[in-house]
């Protein structure tokens, strides 16, 4: 029973992770995929980090979480600038071929998907380390162990 509490814990905080960070986003067009690919295989563990500390710091500044950390201004403008750089990079140096495809295929919509896939593998591995699994395993000690059990009887 400790296993199911654990999964539906490690559900529900997934589920709280914006929306396009987990639904196993599939790019519509093929320009589309093929952007993804390239964005996907363009980036390295530390652009993954730097992707994952600049959506923590962008959600920290919602009004209902603020006050539960204090990022520095200028840690949140250099994190601001580490992602243009890498979005720089990735456009316009990785996957300029992609991109132009993508666009002329998908308009305006044509990096919504595709950084979409990009964000998803970049927070794998921070959903993914024993740290957040502990954490996120806290909470399910919380949970009415009796009533899931009901529910699955």
């Amino acid at each position: 029973m400790k296993h199911i509490a654990l999964g539906f814990a490690l559900v529900f905080a997934l589920a709280l992770l914006p929306q396009r960070a987990h639904a196993q986003i599939q790019p519509q067009t093929p320009e589309a995929r093929a952007l993804a690919t390239c964005l996907v295989s363009s980036v390295s563990e530390e652009d993954n980090i730097t992707l994952v500390r600049w959506l923590f710091i962008a959600m920290a500044r919602h009004p209902s979480v603020s006050g539960l950390t204090a990022i520095p201004d200028t840690e949140r403008v250099n994190a601001n600038r580490r992602v243009a750089t890498l979005f720089n990079r990735l456009l316009m140096e990785a996957c300029p071929v992609q991109a132009r495809a993508a666009f002329v295929a998908d308009g305006e919509n044509a990096l919504y998907t595709p950084f979409g896939v990009l964000g998803e593998k970049a927070t794998e591995g921070i959903v993914a380390h024993p740290d957040v699994n502990a954490a996120v395993a806290e909470m399910a000690s919380y949970l009415d162990q009796a009533g899931l059990a009901a529910l699955m009887e």
